[in-house]
Parts: structure tokens; C-alpha cells; sequence
């Protein structure tokens, strides 16, 4: 076909161009929109991390104060008492009973003028010299240094791991240098305070030295305590700038991108930092960018195809409607054959374990031409399911017969164990079980695709329950069956202890060709034919499931006439 008419060619070029247009404002106004998104969402990380930030500042603040009432304490009561002598048992019973009253202090020791130990909580510690320890000397060096926090150190006499020096100067009246209060604060004690506050996946939690050395973390305590981050940019430009704030860079530690809000705990040379999960922070702007980009994408991709429609129906009208019917063939033929190679895989699935079973225990007697009997049943099955399937698909009549849906449940148990492998299947059958007026084939095909995705919901195993009970109208839940009319009903529920629906999925799950599972897994078939199954049996079907709960399947089919209960099993 040629463009020869100089009317088309300039109603397409209008067309185009007007297409065009309103593709670029949708864009436009999609990415502002998205930009408000990313910018909410940093906003609010921004928010929250601060937040955080300031109750650790302020916890951290409150704990260096508690320690120092205590070492306060330990001075006032050497400078009264100087003359008391090294390890005092009265003097260690006193700190070790200030020591049970602050959890996050490993010990309490004083470090005489001549640098070793003359008090301390710890029992049979060696007798080395601290006089190079950093809190010694800056209380030699700097007499009125007051408060001093040092950097982490691993205990030289105890080998104990990193502990943090908060220390004070003792001084006698006559202006003696008499030693230093030292208190060993825990790291860990941090680190698992930090794992409680609540920073989300990847998040971390730090307290670092105002000289760079880090001091706790969270998580992995044990990884980077002692390393100098002095070159980070925490340190080398946004605390010289300013006492708080906050920025996004790549964790040197982990390597984790997060959104970092510190705080400087002044008058200490201590700093706080938390850092939340970049991408965790915008897994749900991702998310509206993926839907937005999907939107545009449809969106733009409809007003294409409809001006490619319009423009070759201006062109003739035959050759779209020929296309048209050309798509419809091939999209007929492509749902008959995923419904078929559907239920083929349930079946396959049972065979191939039964298979594998024989393979292993050969020669095994019995159990083998048991086995085998099984396998051949499963390709019994998996016929008739084909024709019934194109039953289905035609829009067939079912061919109902009165049956006890608790027999037909514990004829197939074989075959049902087999298909919910490797998870364990448990049924709980009524011994009374009421009879229903069904197709026995569809029946059994929708349970055993409700056991199928039963087992595909719990990847970790657990246990599948199949249980049928008489449900009276005197239990009818009519808030759950409202589209149901009151009377005896049969319950037929498979319930599993896998991963669960959310509230949108559950919403669509008896679409077809609606599945969640991995490509080459599933059709999305199983709950339609069960959804249609129950319809067209007079019944119901309802999900009960919750993430992370596990999910309930629940058939409902009518009782049959009494008289049909009454009829001899041959019947039945």
C-alpha cells in the first residue's frame, strides 16, 4: 500500500504529531511525579534516621553520665581515703555492687600514679603496667582533662575483647597525682541495644571516636571495631561542617549503600550513626516507578498501536479485521495448549517420583508392582483429565454423579501424598461424610491442583491438611458464603503452612493464567478450574490465606438430596 493521497498523508502527519504530543506531557508529568516520589521517600529516611539518631545520641549521652556519677564516686572516695590499700576487699565489694547496677560496664579499675593496678573489680588480674594506656597519659599530660573517653582497647591484662576507657583524674588535696578511675565500658553492650531500635533490612547503627576509630556497630560487632574511618566523609566533611546531618554514601565496612544521619554527642567526642538501606528506603518508589513505567509504557504503547490501528483501517478495513482474526486463532491455541501442558505437569510430577522411588529399590518386591501400579494409575488420570479439560474448555456439561467427596479423597490419598511431596500430607476424613451430586473427575483434578499449589506455596516443606466435613446449615458461616443459598453443605479444605497471599494477589488468584510462580512452573490454571468446578457444582470456593500464615483452600459443595445419601455405596 502506498501513501499517495495527499489527504492521508496529512491527516497522518497531524495525527503523529498530536500523538506525539500528548505522549511527551504524560511523560513529563510522570517523571515530575516521580521525582516528588524519590524525594518523599529520601525525605522521609531522612526523617526517620534523624529521629533515631537523636534517641541514640541521647541514650549514649545518658550512659557516659550514669558511668561518671560511678567513677565520681570511686574518686571522692580515694581522695578522702588515700591511705587505702591496694585491692581493698571493702572498697571492690563496693564497685563490684555499682558494677551490677550498670550492665554495660565490664569493670570498674583504678590505675595507681606508678601505672599498674591497685583496685579492680576483676579477680586474679595480672599484675602489668597501663602507664601507655591513652587515658593514663592524658590525665598525666592534662591534669584538669576532667571526663576522658579514649579510644577502644582489648584488655592487656584479662585478654578480654574491645572495651571503651571512660576515665577521671585523681587528685589529692595536697594536689598529688594519685592515680585514675577507669570504668571499661562494653561495646557489645551497644551493638545489641542497636539491634533492637529498628533499621530495617540492611540497616546499620554505629558509635564512633570524634577521631574516626569505630567503636560498636550493628550488626556484625566483632567487623571494623578499631578501624580509623578518619579519611571517610562522615569525618572528613560533614562533621567539620556541622555537628548533625546527613548524607548517602557506600558503607566502607560492608559495602551497603545507605542514607547516613550522625550526630555528634556533645560535650563527648563521641559520634552516633544510622543508616538505613538505600534501596530498601526506596523499595517502594522502585515500585511505583516500575508501575508508572509499566502505565507509560501501556499507556503509550495503547495510543501507538491505536493510531497504527487507525491509520491501517484508513488504509482498508479488510486487512486489520483478517490480522485480528489471525491474533484471536493464535491466542486460542496458545490457552488450550498451556492448559493441557498444565495439568500434564501435575501428573508428570507424580510419575517421575514414583519412577525415581522403583529406581532406587530395585529389586523390591511388592512394593515395586505397588509403585508401578501407582505410576500407571497417575497416566490413567492424567488422560481423562485431558478430555475433561477440553470438556472445559468447550463449555461442557459436567457429567455429575452422586459421590461421598471423603471416599474420593481417600481413594486418591496415594496419589495426593505423591503430589504434595516433599511435604507431608495429613487428611482428616469424616467417617459420616454426607454425599454430593458432582463430577467425580473435575473433583479430583481441582484437589489435586489445590494439593499442587499447596506444595508449591511451601518451598521449606511443612505439612498439607485435606479434610472433608459435613458443614449443617446451624454453622453456615453466611458471612464468608453470602453468594451462597442456606443449606448442608460438604466442606473439602487443603490448607498448608507455605508462604501465604497477600490481599491483592488472593484478589486475582482465579484469573487464569494469573500465577505468581516461576516461569515453567504453574499456567495459572489449577484455582480457575477449581473456582469453575464449584460454580458450575452448585457451590463455592473461598481463600482464607495471610504472608507468611500459610494459606486455606476451602470447597463447598451442596449435600445431595437425602434420598441420594440414603442409596447403597454400589450407587453411590
Amino acid at each position: 500500500m502506498l501513501f499517495q493521497r495527499k489527504d492521508f498523508r496529512r491527516e497522518a502527519t497531524i495525527s503523529i504529531v498530536f500523538v506525539g504530543a500528548v505522549i511527551s506531557i504524560i511523560i513529563l508529568f510522570a517523571a515530575l511525579d516521580v521525582w516528588r516520589a524519590y524525594d518523599s521517600a529520601m525525605a522521609g529516611g531522612r526523617e526517620r534516621s534523624a529521629v533515631l539518631a537523636l534517641v541514640l545520641e541521647e541514650q549514649t549521652r545518658r550512659t557516659v553520665q550514669a558511668i561518671d556519677l560511678s567513677l565520681s564516686d570511686m574518686v571522692e572516695t580515694l581522695r578522702q581515703l588515700p591511705s587505702t590499700p591496694s585491692h581493698d576487699p571493702t572498697l571492690t565489694k563496693r564497685l563490684r555492687s555499682r558494677l551490677s547496677e550498670l550492665p554495660y560496664v565490664r569493670a570498674f579499675f583504678v590505675v595507681g600514679a606508678d601505672g599498674f593496678l591497685i583496685q579492680d573489680t576483676d579477680e586474679d588480674t595480672p599484675n602489668v603496667s597501663l602507664a601507655d594506656r591513652d587515658y593514663f597519659k592524658a590525665h598525666i599530660d592534662r591534669p584538669d582533662s576532667g571526663l576522658y573517653i579514649g579510644l577502644p582497647l582489648k584488655s592487656r591484662s584479662t585478654g578480654a575483647p574491645w572495651f571503651l576507657s571512660v576515665s577521671r583524674r585523681i587528685t589529692l588535696d595536697d594536689g598529688r597525682f594519685y592515680g585514675v578511675a577507669v570504668a571499661a565500658l562494653e561495646p557489645k553492650y551497644f551493638a545489641r541495644f542497636y539491634s533492637d531500635i529498628g533499621t530495617g533490612e540492611n540497616g546499620s547503627v554505629a558509635l564512633l571516636h570524634r577521631s574516626g576509630i569505630l567503636i560498636a556497630r550493628y550488626p556484625d560487632y566483632e567487623r571494623g571495631v578499631g578501624l580509623s574511618l578518619a579519611n571517610e566523609r562522615l569525618f572528613s566533611t560533614e562533621l567539620p561542617a556541622r555537628d548533625t546531618g546527613a548524607f548517602v554514601e557506600v558503607s566502607k565496612i560492608d559495602g551497603q549503600k545507605r542514607l547516613f544521619s550522625y550526630r555528634l554527642v556533645a560535650p563527648l567526642p563521641l559520634v552516633v550513626v544510622v543508616g538505613l538501606n538505600r534501596d530498601v528506603l526506596l523499595a517502594d518508589w522502585w515500585n511505583r516507578l516500575k508501575m508508572s513505567g509499566m502505565a507509560i509504557l501501556t499507556l503509550v504503547t495503547a495510543m501507538i498501536i491505536a493510531l497504527l490501528v487507525f491509520l491501517q483501517r484508513r488504509l482498508g478495513d479488510l486487512v486489520a479485521l483478517e490480522r485480528l482474526r489471525q491474533i484471536e486463532k493464535t491466542e486460542a491455541l496458545g490457552q488450550m495448549t498451556s492448559s493441557i501442558a498444565h495439568d500434564f505437569n501435575n501428573i508428570l510430577t507424580v510419575i517421575g517420583g514414583n519412577l525415581e522411588l522403583l529406581a532406587r529399590r530395585l529389586p523390591a518386591g511388592d512394593k515395586l508392582h505397588n509403585r508401578a501400579t501407582v505410576a500407571l494409575d497417575a497416566v490413567g488420570q492424567g488422560a481423562r483429565m485431558v478430555g475433561q479439560l477440553l470438556a472445559f474448555a468447550r463449555h461442557g456439561r459436567l457429567e455429575a454423579t452422586y459421590e461421598r467427596p471423603d471416599r474420593l479423597v481417600a481413594d486418591m490419598s496415594e496419589l495426593l501424598r505423591q503430589a504434595a511431596q516433599p511435604c507431608e500430607t495429613q487428611l482428616e476424613l469424616a467417617t459420616d461424610g454426607w454425599s454430593c451430586q458432582l463430577d467425580k473427575g473435575q473433583f479430583q483434578r481441582a484437589l489435586l491442583n489445590l494439593t499442587v499449589n499447596a506444595r508449591d506455596a511451601s518451598p521449606h516443606g511443612g505439612s498439607i491438611v485435606i479434610s472433608v466435613n459435613n458443614s449443617p446449615r446451624a454453622v453456615f458461616d453466611r458471612s464468608v458464603w453470602s453468594d451462597l443459598s442456606p443449606g448442608d453443605y460438604v466442606l473439602c479444605s487443603v490448607r498448608d503452612q507455605g508462604q501465604g497471599m497477600s490481599p491483592e494477589i488472593v484478589r486475582q488468584a482465579y484469573d487464569p493464567f494469573f500465577t505468581t510462580k516461576p516461569e515453567g512452573r504453574g499456567t495459572g490454571l489449577g484455582l480457575s478450574q477449581a473456582f469453575a468446578f464449584a460454580r458450575e457444582s452448585r457451590g463455592g470456593i473461598h481463600i482464607d490465606s495471610r504472608v507468611g500464615s500459610g494459606t486455606t483452600v476451602t470447597l463447598l459443595l451442596p449435600r445431595a438430596p437425602s434420598r441420594a445419601n440414603e442409596l447403597p455405596d454400589s450407587v453411590i
